[in-house]
């Protein structure tokens, strides 16, 4: 088996075995100059392509999100029309217990729903808060441990003065 060396293998593609031509650079830089117009039309075309492509992708997520909000907003009006009619028989049901004064029901209803909603936004915030403070705490007291560990005392005992805990 022969092995041949690189100049030989190079003249070997001027004989004309390569699978192209051979040409000298400035032909072949006069050919290139040639192409680029064609280059240039499928690099626009790709561009066009993409960017179309990307604007039907913003259409089908805007019809998505139209869809969602039209959803929502039907949902929302079906909760309110259930809610609106019970509590609307139920004040009506409380206003047949005092016939003298049909507004009484409607008073009684709205003002208990009222503060049920209110009790359970004030409840809801304190534990929100309550969670919030708690989770918080933990983190600084693990730091306070990390830091009696690595350095022999807590930024609280440093920064307190002498003779007192700091806390």
């Amino acid at each position: 088996m022969e092995t041949k060396t690189g100049e030989e293998q190079v003249n070997k593609g001027e004989k004309g075995d390569l699978p192209f031509p051979p040409e000298d650079g400035p032909e072949a830089l006069r050919r290139l100059a040639g192409q680029i117009p064609e280059i240039l039309d499928y690099l626009f075309f790709y561009l066009r392509a993409q960017m179309d492509r990307a604007k039907f992708s913003v259409k089908k997520i805007g019809g998505y999100v139209f869809l969602g909000i039209v959803s929502l907003f039907l949902i929302i009006q079906l909760i309110y029309l259930s809610l609106h009619h019970l509590f609307l028989g139920l004040a009506e049901g409380i206003s047949q217990r005092f016939p003298l004064s049909p507004w009484l029901g409607s008073v009684i209803l709205g003002g208990g729903v009222f503060l049920l909603f209110l009790m359970t936004v004030l409840l809801g915030s304190y534990w929100i808060r309550r969670g919030s403070f708690r989770k918080t705490k933990k983190v600084y007291e693990h730091e306070f441990k990390e830091q009696k560990i690595k350095y022999g005392h807590s930024i609280v005992e440093q920064a307190a003065p002498t003779g007192q805990n700091g806390r």
